[in-house]
């Protein structure tokens, strides 16, 4: 993701930052032993993975332009 989106300027960096938590909180959740999460930490985690989704169609709507 961050060599082909990142470095090229297609994604901000913070994308990159915000979908690692997300990877987190869902790695501690799937493979800790007693990690959970609560209701502010998966209402959190919704709107950071729609502001993801968010760019990541915005960026594709770029890119789908500078082709034409």
């Amino acid at each position: 993701m961050g060599l082909k989106f990142i470095k090229q300027g297609v994604l901000p960096t913070k994308i990159v930052k915000k979908f690692k938590v997300l990877l987190s909180r869902r790695t501690d959740v799937d493979y800790g032993d007693f990690e959970t999460i609560d209701e502010k930490e998966s209402e959190d985690s919704l709107n950071v993975a729609e502001e993801i989704i968010g760019a990541i169609d915005r960026a594709r709507i770029k890119l789908l332009d500078e082709m034409k």
